[in-house]
Formats: structure tokens, sequence, C-alpha cells
């Protein structure tokens, strides 16, 4: 079992409408450090091959509620790591691993590690969505009493920092789903990409992603995933979007409910950026208005 494993209280989901509203929603505060706390349960999904690097022996999936050290429903924590071999144990090290906190009002914080973590890590976070856009901090998780305990140490941007919108047509191609024999699927990769324009159809550049399975639900009519995408602009420059996302199998390949994923990080003229980005289905084909709350 891998450190980043949390919650089995499974919780309502927020209405997409509201996810949107809220992920919308960007104010700045003072920067300032903060804390949050959350705690939850322990599920896993052990699946084969690794998720982040094919070379490692297996993966551990996660997905589960999440609440305040008062008991009080925050909403979800999911993610992923690659295990090395012979790692055993809830507090095992993991080679890869992103982590995710999908608050019910719709904001998301996410870590992640591209190196070995093991016990009570402290590991980055990529940066938030919503109320935490453009945070930067770690996250160290603690195991005890079958329980996962996650402390979030952040900052925010300073009050009045410059924020840049910009707003983009996405169109996907199809998605490719590789099988890891998880149940029902979970931990199951998708990846795929298409192209994007400006709102007024020029041609703007081209996206790639892969992401994972994290949850089924609702007799199987929705699912969780945890993504990474890069947006490759015309120019030559980047922006790389991590984080969770919710999607309707059932309708047209590539149907997502609204969304605020992390952007982590950029290059060119976005080097040194993060924010979030909204991205709002338009149509059953798959396209969608990605749109780009970004500072430095």
């Amino acid at each position: 079992v891998a450190r980043r494993l949390s919650g089995m209280t499974f919780l309502r989901l927020a209405a997409p409408a509201a996810l949107l509203a809220t992920a919308c929603a960007v104010a700045i505060p003072t920067a300032s450090a903060a804390t949050i706390d959350v705690t939850g349960a322990t599920p896993t999904v052990i699946v084969q091959p690794g998720i982040t690097s094919p070379a490692a022996p297996a993966a551990a999936v996660f997905f589960g509620g999440m609440r305040s050290p008062e008991g009080k429903a925050r909403g979800f924590v999911m993610g992923f790591a690659d295990l090395p071999q012979g790692a055993t144990g809830p507090m095992a090290p993991s080679s890869n691993g992103t982590l995710a906190l999908a608050f019910g009002s719709g904001s998301r914080i996410v870590a992640q590690w591209t190196r070995e973590a093991a016990g009570d890590a402290v590991v980055p976070l990529l940066g938030g969505t919503g109320r935490y856009l453009g945070a930067r901090g770690t996250e160290r998780a603690t195991y005890a009493h079958g329980r996962y305990s996650h402390t979030i140490k952040y900052t925010l941007p300073a009050k009045g920092t410059k924020r840049v919108r910009e707003d983009y047509i996405m169109r996907l191609g199809p998605a490719v789903t590789t099988e890891r024999g998880g149940t029902d699927g979970v931990g199951n990769g998708r990846s795929g990409g298409g192209a994007f324009t400006t709102t007024t159809g020029e041609p703007a550049g081209t996206y790639r992603f892969t992401s994972v399975r994290e949850h089924v639900y609702s007799g199987g009519q929705y699912e969780w995933y945890v993504g990474d995408a890069t947006y490759t602009f015309s120019d030559g420059s980047t922006l790389r979007a991590v984080g969770p996302y919710q999607r309707v199998p059932t309708a047209v390949a590539g149907t997502t409910a609204p969304s605020g994923r992390v952007v982590a990080d950029g290059t060119g003229r976005y080097k040194g950026m993060r924010g979030q980005v909204v991205i709002l289905p338009t149509a059953a084909d798959g396209t969608a208005l990605h749109s780009f709350t970004l500072v430095r």
C-alpha cells in the first residue's frame, strides 16, 4: 500500500455547476501562510504495471472521502503512486505519485512527487484552484489507527497580484484506454489530445493529456479521473495542468463535467506562471471552453 492513501467514507458529489461557479470565482487574498488538516480511512487498488513509470512493478490508486479533524465532510482525496519492488505497508515508499484534494466547494489542491517518497515525507504542492489559486507550499501525510492525515501548508499570492485571463476552444480527438486490471476499470489509463483555437477561431496550439481512472459511481454512469495535460502554443510556449475531473462515459468519448484544474507551471511567455484552467463542455463531441486564470 502506498503512502498516499485516503478515506473510504463516500460522500455525495457536488453538482457540476457548483464546481464551475466556485472555480470561476477567483479571489486572491493577501500573502499569508495557512494550514489545512484533513483525514480519512484507507482504500487501495493495486494495478499492473506502474502508473507514471512503466518499469515499476505495480501502482496504487486511491480514492475516498475526506474530513476535517473535527469530522466535518470536506470532499474527496484521490491519486496514484508507483510502487518500487517489494514496497508494502501503509507508509511504504513510492517512487512517483500525485495527490489531489477535491473540496466540496469545488476548489482543488494538488501535490506531486517524482522521486522516492516514504513515511511522512514532505512533498511540494503544484498549486490550487478557486480559493487556493496560485498556492505554493507542501503536503505531509501521517498514518495512525487506520487513517491518513494530510497537512497542507500553503501561501497565496499577495492581494493585488496581477491576473492574466485567456480563453480557448478545445476540440479533442479520440482517446486511448490502457487496461490495468482494477475493479470497474479503476487504475485504467486514458490518453489523447487535440487542437485548440482562440474564441474567434484562429489556431492557437495543440494539447496532450494522460489520466488515471480513480473511481466509478452512480451505477457506472460517472467517473473520477486525475489527469496531467500539456498545452503547447503556436509560439512554442507551454502550460501544464494537473488535477481531478469527472467524466460521463456513457456520452460521446471525451465528455467531461465542468471542472477546474491546477496550472502547475509554464515555459516561454508563461515561465513562472501558475493558476487554474476551468473547463466548460460546450458540445456533445467533447468540444469545451478552457478558461485560464494565471498569476506569477
